[in-house]
């Protein structure tokens, strides 16, 4: 069953401007606005036909040059046919050295993190209230959560970014290896307890090969857990991973791989590994991981399909953070209003719906937008594509401005316990304090 994806604020209530129009519209031409109404002003003219040159950088490696031109430039030359769009592909260049040669983008698509770690800290963001109030923007089509999350980040409230997608988890499952031991296949809005149980049934040595139950991209899951919690608290700057609420997490994931045959041919790491081997070995029934991995070459290779992620309690429905990522402008650019022109027609309903199809998640509070979800892709033809709107979204906790890498250190030593190197509690303890270290090398490093 399709949702309406349900956020909670994660920060105190904000304010937004009381809107009109669609963000970006959907017109083709022309540059007078819509009529407002009585006693509201109307939108601010744009001309449709000026100039500009604008550059576009997407930190992400998924971001490709091919996706750039079929989401982003197409739609925008049929828009405003004299815009001019510059793609630096990813990678190519870190963000110092863009601003050390004064070739900073115009426009920054970052995830959450890469906006802690490379917009903030270089001073980077550009506050888009003035222009959302300009052009009478409507903040209420967005997912409040995503909109709060990135206001939180910015230390004062202030909007930096507009959400562009989100990459929600969901489960794989190999159609072929249930199909072999009679097993039903999974089904949306599963409990974990419920997973565990299925995947006893799936661990199963036959013809010479040991089939494995359910696996996880462990480091992504850990970063996006259900219940919010941070790994290095903002507040304090410290690590917050030797508690209950975490020792709780650990527990439910590790009986995953204490069952008998789990880990023959498992790759110790971060879980990376383990999605890999889902459609390389074809010997795992099932993997969580970000839903992104639809797209990956080897998915072609075996039957799949995907559910949503297991919950604690079927009731409450709630499941894993989305890893938002947003567009933004760079207070360095000379092109500002033009710049948001292009967000705020790339974010149109017009344009969502057609990348939705096209398999671009939206941030958008659209439930038919949603629904059309992959619709165009052969390859997610006939899948079940609700799974991954589901589950209720957990809100993302405040993060702290530090590069300081917790979640790679906390699945290191999630790595150990599965291994039975090590027992929960002293993982954590021994967590706690190497990521403390790290945030201390890093203070002492950097001087802040």
């Amino acid at each position: 069953m399709m949702r309406k994806m349900n956020w909670k604020l994660v920060g105190p209530a904000f304010a937004v401007v009381a809107l009109v129009s669609g963000c970006g519209g959907g017109e083709s031409g022309g540059s007078t606005p819509k009529a407002a109404p009585s006693g509201q002003a109307a939108p601010a003219a744009v001309d449709y036909n000026e100039a500009a040159e604008l550059t576009i950088y997407a930190s992400s490696s998924s971001f490709t040059e091919d996706i750039f031109k079929s989401r982003v430039e197409r739609y925008v030359r049929s828009k405003f046919p004299n815009y001019k769009l510059n793609y630096v592909k990813p990678g190519s260049r870190t963000v110092p050295d863009m601003i050390a040669t004064q070739n900073v983008p115009d426009i920054f698509l970052f995830a959450l993190p890469e906006m802690q770690k490379n917009l903030l800290p270089n001073g980077l963001q550009y506050d888009l209230t003035e222009l959302i109030a300009k052009y009478k923007v409507d903040l209420n089509r967005f997912e409040p959560g995503l909109l709060q999350t990135f206001r939180d980040v910015s230390g004062d409230g202030k909007l930096f970014g507009l959400p562009e997608s989100t990459n929600p988890h969901v489960m794989f499952y190999n159609k072929d290896i249930y199909d072999k031991f009679g097993v039903t296949y999974p089904k949306n809005g599963m409990t974990w307890d419920e997973a565990y149980e299925m995947s006893r049934k799936m661990t199963n040595f036959q013809d010479g090969i040991q089939y494995r139950g359910v696996t996880m991209f462990f480091r992504t899951m850990l970063t996006n857990n259900a219940e919010s919690l941070p790994i290095i608290d903002a507040k304090t700057g410290r690590a917050a991973v030797n508690t209950a609420p975490w020792k709780t997490i650990f527990d439910n994931a590790k009986r995953f791989y204490e069952v008998n045959g789990m880990l023959t041919g498992y790759k110790p790491g971060d879980g990376a590994a383990e999605l890999t081997a889902f459609y390389t070995n074809k010997n795992i029934a099932a993997v969580i991981s970000p839903l992104s991995a639809y797209t990956r070459a080897g998915m072609n290779d075996i039957e799949w399909d995907m559910v949503s992620v297991p919950v604690s309690s079927a009731q409450q429905n709630t499941g894993l953070q989305v890893e938002p990522r947003a567009w933004f402008i760079s207070n360095t650019s000379k092109s500002k209003e033009q710049a948001f022109q292009v967000l705020l027609h790339v974010l149109s309903d017009e344009v969502e719906l057609a990348n939705s199809k096209s398999g671009k998640t939206t941030s958008l509070q659209n439930e038919t937008i949603a629904k059309a979800f992959g619709a165009d892709l052969e390859l997610l033809k006939g899948k079940n594509t609700s799974a991954a709107f589901h589950n209720k979204v957990a809100p993302s906790p405040q993060a702290p401005e530090l590069a300081t890498n917790g979640a790679n250190l906390l699945s290191k030593e999630f790595d150990d316990v599965i291994q039975g190197h090590k027992d929960v509690n002293t993982a954590l303890r021994n967590a706690e304090e190497t990521i403390n270290k790290a945030i201390e090398e890093e203070i002492a490093k950097t001087g802040k």
